[in-house]
């Protein structure tokens, strides 16, 4: 069983046990929210995130979820119903650098790495090749099947997989600065 640490309940909810035994959250008679008991929450109605939260474990919210200020989400987050965010958001990708043989870097990072869409950003900033030797990246989490460059604002001759983006070497003391974007599933 998960152990609370501190809950802070502001405005008109209070906390009790529900039908189920387990730890809910009230607002008036309606249970509107409860913690099972691996610690997880449950929201049941619309649950209203205005200000700093932390939501640790899987999050289920079953009606309209509004996150707003300093909320931090360090699991699973299923939203069945409409999902407002007032703030930005930033979820914990994959990323990494390459340095170019010669000069520069690729930096490069995955948004989105769901299981049936991916999406890489790369970066390339002063890259420089006056090699004959390619250069690969691995990307941070595989693409299953399809991968495919979908922008190329290089100027490099670019190519991919399911696991890697290959740099062709241009064997050329030009500089490349642009984004590339690869996505796919």
């Amino acid at each position: 069983m998960a152990q609370i640490s501190e809950i802070v309940i502001r405005g008109p909810y209070r906390l009790d046990l529900d039908s189920s035994g387990n730890l809910g959250i009230f607002l008036g008679g309606t249970e509107v929210a409860y913690f099972d008991s691996s610690g997880n929450l449950h929201q049941l109605q619309a649950l209203d995130l205005s200000g700093a939260a932390t939501l640790s474990g899987n999050t289920s919210v079953g009606g309209t979820l509004t996150v707003s200020g300093g909320t931090t989400l360090d699991s699973t987050l299923s939203v069945s119903g409409a999902a407002t965010f007032s703030s930005t958001i930033n979820p914990a990708v994959g990323s990494g650098s390459l340095s170019g043989t010669t000069a520069g870097t690729v930096t490069y990072f995955e948004p989105f790495a769901g299981s049936s869409y991916k999406k890489v950003v790369l970066y390339f900033s002063g890259y420089e090749n006056d090699t004959t030797t390619n250069q690969t990246i691995t990307y941070p989490t595989a693409f299953a099947t399809v991968a495919a460059i979908t922008y190329n604002g290089t100027g490099l001759t670019l190519s991919t997989s399911t696991t890697t983006l290959t740099i062709t070497a241009p064997n050329s003391t030009t500089t490349y600065t642009g984004l590339a974007v690869v996505e796919g599933y």
